[in-house]
């Protein structure tokens, strides 16, 4: 797992090349329908043409040349993405530095097809370009920044990313890409997602506010909890985790790089990090509710080719079962009900199945937001270059969010989450107590206190409530 100093390193390094690469490909790049097939020895390179990106056409599923002098899209955060992870894996595979990866790059006649949607690229970049930070003020007359990755949830490919915000912003960092605090984005995967897989909670457990919050005394339910951001939920059942067990699941199953330090409450419960994570690390996290359980390495490269059309790189696959299917199935209802009933309500739109969650940091420096459907998932953050108070009455991730999603779906079908059902089970339950129902819940003078909910087979309360018997006696 790269680190921080790295990756910024790195950023240094590509943009520096892309500005070289954007020199060459006003000068040489041709329009070509369609690029060799994997393998292919076909001579088709000019020979001042030092490096070619491809991409699947998503309509003919042909490789085409991706056309850089094309002045109203830049794909620079894509490109200094795609080619700090090939910079980076040819010097591992070649055993040499990462500045001689880099001059190769720019000298040698190298292919890298890429896992690069033009379009979904383009519509991003619009919305990012157009945005309006006119009513986010700060003190200091900093610009508000974001970043987001879109991913394939079924394979890990990153589709689109954009590192940077606004008409006349001249960022050279790719904020996509830069560690940054998630706030309470992270607790689905720290505290909720570990605690149903290890059948600690189900979305119905009622929570004893008592004994954590003297301020709450109503009732809360698990999905209240994650609905509403509760964080004294957040934290309780982080607690019944586990701190060790809550950082393993999240770095080994989740493939967060999160710090040997930071497994202590205040990041596994708060989000605020030793590092930080990239959008990239929680969008391929978040993915793994979308995709049944799994967890796809993300990638923006399949493959590298000389100019002989020998593969010099190839990207391995790396896919694993991260958690049941049943707990993917669970906290993907209870983060559409964060959507639809909850804290990311600004994120809603119509037309498609979504879910996801807010996320804010205590000092409110940053704001997330990172949602799926069932085509695509995306994690967007929202900071200040240095870290600075976000004055704005809504989060701006989520707004950000909702205007990316809403564009790239608009003309794609309407389609329902689709899991296994194997080992839930629909309980009737009291909503007070969290217990079996007794005659005493349907007879409440307040109306039946009966609740149907799904559960994980091995979850379900044994008991009958004794909540409403105590309260007549």
């Amino acid at each position: 797992m790269a680190s921080a100093a790295h990756r910024r390193n790195m950023q240094r390094i590509i943009f520096l090349f892309l500005a070289i690469l954007a020199m060459v490909a006003v000068i040489v790049f041709a329009t070509y329908s369609s690029g060799p097939s994997k393998g292919s020895s076909t001579q088709w390179l000019s020979s001042d043409n030092h490096l070619q990106l491809f991409y699947k056409n998503s309509d003919s599923r042909e490789w085409e040349l991706l056309d850089l002098t094309n002045n109203s899209t830049s794909y620079s955060s894509f490109i200094s993405a795609v080619l700090s992870d090939v910079t980076a894996d040819l010097a591992t595979h070649r055993g040499i530095s990462q500045d001689e990866a880099a001059d190769l790059l720019q000298n040698e006649n190298y292919r890298i097809y890429t896992t690069l949607d033009p379009e979904l690229q383009t519509v991003i970049e619009e919305i990012y370009i157009d945005f309006d930070d006119s009513t986010i003020s700060a003190t200091d007359q900093q610009h508000i920044q974001s970043g987001i990755t879109m991913l394939d949830p079924k394979t890990g490919h990153i589709l689109a990313m954009v590192g940077s915000l606004g008409k006349n912003n001249n960022s050279t960092i790719n904020y996509a890409r830069e560690l940054r605090q998630p706030g309470t984005a992270i607790t689905p995967l720290t505290s909720y997602a570990p605690a149903i897989e290890f059948g600690e909670i189900n979305p119905a457990t009622i929570i004893d506010e008592y004994s954590i919050a003297d301020t709450l005394s109503t009732p809360r339910t698990v999905n209240d909890g994650i609905r509403n951001s509760i964080q004294s939920i957040d934290i309780h059942i982080l607690r019944s985790v586990g701190l060790k067990e809550s950082f393993d699941f999240a770095t080994n199953n989740l493939g967060l790089p999160l710090d040997p330090a930071d497994q202590n409450i205040t990041a596994l419960g708060n989000g605020k990090l030793y590092s930080g994570v990239s959008t990239e690390d929680m969008a391929a996290a978040y993915a793994v509710f979308a995709n049944h359980g799994v967890y796809n390495n993300p990638k923006t490269y399949l493959w590298v080719e000389d100019s002989a059309g020998e593969i010099l790189l190839e990207k391995p696959v790396s896919s694993y079962v991260a958690m049941k299917e049943s707990t993917a199935y669970l906290m993907t209802k209870m983060l559409q009900d964060v959507v639809y009933n909850g804290t990311g309500g600004t994120a809603q739109f119509e037309g498609m199945s979504i879910a996801g969650k807010t996320g804010t940091t205590e000092d409110n420096f940053d704001r997330y937001f990172v949602g799926f459907s069932p085509y695509y998932v995306a994690a967007v953050w929202v900071g200040y270059p240095q870290n600075e108070y976000i004055d704005y009455s809504f989060n701006p991730a989520s707004i950000l969010w909702k205007q990316v999603m809403q564009a790239v779906h608009s003309d794609l079908p309407y389609t329902e989450f689709m899991y296994s059902r194997d080992g839930i089970i629909t309980i009737e339950i009291c909503r007070d107590s969290g217990m079996l129902c007794s005659q005493q819940c349907h007879e409440d003078p307040r109306g039946d206190r009966k609740m149907l909910v799904e559960v994980t087979e091995g979850t379900e309360p044994t008991t009958i409530c004794n909540f409403h018997s105590s309260a007549l006696n």
